[in-house]
């Protein structure tokens, strides 16, 4: 089910129906909900008080932006773009800004794959880690079922995070998310390891001295507080850990992330459907709905990971898959001047 959003700036009555507009048509955005939530807090504390967008609240907005990534930049743009336009054919007249360069298309960015060894320098690493201090409001108790729920499902952080009690159904072999990225439920499986370290996850966690935390709606992964875990404490942890097992963190944006941890389950994956005879583009729509993605196309960027990680994978292909992978690999060296 996806989240509500109560926008509560000037621009709140606009962008209800603006939602509203884009939903009748059969379009559900949820990043542009979130994208729009973002505006709407902004406008509050920068205290505008008339519907009206200008140039100054563009630029303004823009100075608050460093730490965005240009193609986040380029989206975020595009939805202010698109409510000027909205506000502008309903008779309130404001400045519709122009988009910036569409850097998203050839990006240089790549995600960080974890190697088999790295992981299990991660894992080992979590399970080591001891408190000295007793802080209640510390990550480290759920890291070890956490970190390992990351790379077993290939779930992005936030949706791990949004898992209450009464989605996991351990007894079943599954954990069911409810808030994705693209607003669909899904259900993901639970092997049989993973499963043994969520029971022992949740036999300590009821030991907490704090009521409710076995309750279904309360959240699975919680602190010792008892309330629930965020993606700023979960990556200021996997900082920690990632020194401490010897692989650099290069700063935001640049990776390792907390969500190169689905990039590399995903390429794993793959790698392993190859590996045992499936052909890469028959795995491709299981992927893509482990993953939750609305798309092929928006799995088949792991093809062209799989490639760069793992070469040898193009001896186990099909002969007429080799064609496709070597343009993929044209693709790849292209990318590297």
């Amino acid at each position: 089910m996806s989240r509500k959003f109560e926008y509560k700036s000037a621009l709140a009555p606009y962008m209800n129906s603006f939602v509203a507009l884009k939903e009748a048509r059969g379009f559900n955005n949820l990043r542009e909900k979130w994208i729009l939530n973002e505006i709407d807090m902004f406008a509050n504390d920068h205290g505008l008080t008339e519907p009206v967008i200008t140039e100054e609240l563009i630029e303004a907005w823009k100075a608050t932006r460093l730490n965005d990534c240009p193609c986040t930049l380029y989206a975020k743009y595009s939805v202010w773009s698109q409510l000027a336009k909205y506000m502008n054919t309903n008779g309130c007249k404001c400045f519709v800004t122009r988009l910036p360069r569409h850097a998203c298309s050839k990006s240089s960015f790549q995600p960080y794959i974890f190697t088999d060894d790295e992981i299990s320098r991660i894992l080992a690493e979590c399970d080591r880690q001891r408190m000295y201090d007793a802080h209640m409001n510390l990550t480290m108790f759920a890291m070890p079922c956490l970190v390992r729920v990351l790379f077993s499902t290939g779930a992005r952080i936030a949706e791990i995070l949004s898992i209450r009690n009464r989605d996991v159904h351990l007894d079943k072999g599954f954990v069911l998310l409810r808030k994705t990225k693209n607003g669909k439920e899904r259900v993901v499986p639970v092997c049989k390891s993973l499963k043994a370290v969520m029971e022992q996850y949740e036999k300590y966690r009821a030991m907490l001295p704090v009521n409710g935390a076995s309750h279904p709606e309360a959240y699975y992964f919680v602190k010792l507080d008892g309330t629930p875990l965020t993606a700023a404490t979960v990556l200021a942890r996997f900082k920690s850990i990632y020194k401490k097992c010897g692989i650099k963190y290069m700063g935001n944006h640049h990776g390792p992330r907390v969500h190169d941890a689905r990039h590399t389950w995903a390429c794993h994956a793959l790698r392993q459907m190859v590996a045992n005879g499936m052909d890469v583009y028959a795995g491709l729509p299981i992927l893509s709905v482990c993953l939750g993605h609305a798309s092929i196309s928006a799995t088949e960027k792991y093809v062209r990971l799989m490639i760069t990680e793992f070469p040898e994978i193009e001896e186990q292909c099909s002969d007429a898959n080799r064609v496709v992978f070597q343009r993929l690999k044209d693709e790849v060296n292209e990318n590297k001047y």
